[in-house]
């Protein structure tokens, strides 16, 4: 019997939940409209069945969706398609397929393999980008994860650790992402990577082209025109990060909306003038932000998301990790720019002093549910403190790494790559701190001539700047109010369960009225209030 899956609505809707913020546009970018007959018929023929008989769509992702498709011989198979907020077309697909092979072949990495893709949506029947991929081996690691005894979750950690000892085990040659040569413009002709034995190696198969991470596509940069490198140095990939931030604060008219702080009368309100001052500020202090130590400033392939929904484990031994998925947006950046932490873990820091085992909690006194809170920290506690003590011994240069990431300079790098949609009052702040700290930065001490701080802040400029951090701090906490509100309804993205958004949206109208009641004066207030104010009440 021949199904026509086109006329199944649901499969190209977003219907993971329901959006408190611009859902009209939110929801459009993640419907996807092209002939899922055509995309069954080639992950048939991909793994030699006659005809697919159901397909089933996995949970929503918030930049693709995903489908297992089951054909008449047994076989399951997973086919992704970006939505229309994945990333630059052929480009995001092409580097996800190819960074996955890399890592399966190359490094060793438990990747399912890629049985047919194309990243040309004018050039396929499907009428869109697609990958055709082994379903991954095993359960999610989330299925198991609360239930399991802290001995299992340690062997996890350290399988984890294992599997970032092979990715550490080479760096590369330039920063951007991993493609075939066959889709970049300029294949690598040279050196690919260097391994742990020194060696230069030049892998034809692979190239290394424009930057693919979320960053250099989200909330409109992806039609921005600006350096996607590939890039020689950090230094070059730091300061292109900065100029990409430039370009888009210029090119993208419509101001992005926060759903971190609060912003308006009273409190902190962006403006576009101290962002580009901040970007002209970082340019006069890149060159010394960026650490001497060449082991974290080296070009690693990284996956930045290990959260337990991407990692799968045998079930007969949930120790043994047998997949990873979700490889899209994978970048070549300095090791420093990686995260370094598995998500999954409940506690996290980047404190190097938060590596002491701590003590048995006193649970004396305590109600069940009180017990079982302190419980749950102490154990989330102590599983960071042998992550990071096999991060230690296995993994030094990560350490190191760490480190650094805890620095005023990485907070400066790292805050200015987000700053055409936030952060230029921490950014200033953190210039603030940077200017008692400024002969401690490595490349500072190194260097043979007195290096003095580049930048002349008067006093109302420090006042001005202290000024902007509070009432941004006051917005930070303003909406963390909003969020308790709302409770175990709010997730990270501002999404909510269906069942659950009358009364989401509801909650947030009474903040907003008691908001307006504190902030709203006049009509210039008013005005203000609702050019900033993120939900759709």
């Amino acid at each position: 019997m021949v199904t026509d899956w086109n006329t199944e609505a649901d499969l190209f809707r977003y219907t993971r939940g329901r959006f408190t913020n611009d859902e009209k546009r939110n929801l459009a970018i993640r419907s996807v409209d092209f002939d899922m007959n055509q995309l069954a018929r080639i992950a048939a023929s991909s793994i030699g069945a006659e005809e697919c008989v159901t397909i089933e769509k996995c949970v929503d992702g918030m930049y693709n969706k995903a489908y297992i498709l089951t054909m008449d011989n047994g076989k399951e198979v997973i086919a992704k398609v970006p939505n229309l907020n994945a990333g630059e077309p052929h480009f995001t697909t092409a580097s996800e397929v190819a960074t996955m092979d890399f890592m399966r072949n190359v490094l060793n990495t438990p990747v399912p393999e890629v049985y047919s893709w194309s990243s040309r949506a004018d050039d396929n029947p499907v009428g869109i980008e697609y990958i055709i991929m082994e379903k991954a081996r095993g359960i999610p690691l989330v299925v198991v994860w609360d239930d399991l005894p802290a001995a299992a979750k340690a062997k996890i950690l350290a399988a984890v650790s294992k599997i970032h000892k092979s990715w550490l085990s080479l760096t590369f040659s330039r920063y951007g992402a991993l493609y075939y040569s066959h889709d970049v413009d300029e294949p690598s002709s040279d050196c690919l990577y260097i391994n742990d034995k020194g060696e230069r190696i030049n892998n034809p198969r692979f190239s290394i082209g424009r930057a693919s991470g979320r960053s250099w596509v989200d909330v409109g940069r992806a039609r921005v025109s600006y350096d996607r490198g590939p890039w020689q140095s950090a230094t070059e990939y730091c300061r292109a990060a900065a100029r990409r931030e430039l370009n888009a604060l210029q090119s993208i008219t419509k101001e992005p909306k926060q759903l971190f702080m609060i912003c308006g009368p009273k409190l902190y309100s962006p403006s576009p003038g101290k962002k580009k001052a901040a970007i002209e500020a970082y340019e006069k202090i890149v060159d010394w932000l960026i650490p001497t130590d060449a082991t974290i400033t080296a070009g690693q392939l990284w996956h930045n998301d290990m959260h337990d929904e991407n990692i799968f484990v045998d079930p007969e031994d949930v120790t043994k990790i047998t997949a990873i998925i979700d490889w899209q947006s994978v970048d070549i950046a300095p090791l420093f720019d990686h995260h370094p932490d598995p998500a999954f873990l409940a506690y996290q820091t980047l404190e190097l002093e938060e590596v002491e085992m701590p003590p048995r909690p006193n649970l004396t006194g305590l109600s069940r549910e009180e017990s079982r809170r302190v419980t749950d920290e102490y154990e989330a506690k102590v599983l960071f403190v042998i992550w990071r003590d096999l991060v230690k011994r296995r993994n030094p240069v990560l350490q190191r790494s760490i480190s650094f990431r805890n620095s005023v300079a990485y907070g400066l790098i790292f805050t200015i790559s987000r700053i055409f949609e936030y952060g230029e009052a921490h950014f200033w702040n953190l210039v603030l701190e940077l200017r008692d700290s400024w002969s401690t930065l490595s490349a500072v001490e190194e260097s043979e001539e007195p290096i003095p701080f580049p930048l002349d802040l008067s006093g109302a400029q420090v006042e001005q700047i202290q000024e902007d951090y509070a009432s941004a701090a006051n917005g930070i906490r303003v909406m963390e109010e909003i969020k308790s509100g709302i409770g175990e309804m709010w997730s990270e993205k501002g999404i909510v369960d269906p069942e659950h958004y009358g009364e989401a949206m509801e909650v947030l109208r009474d903040y907003k009225g008691a908001l307006l009641h504190n902030m709203v004066h006049t009509e210039e207030d008013r005005a203000e209030f609702n050019r900033y104010w993120p939900f759709d009440v």
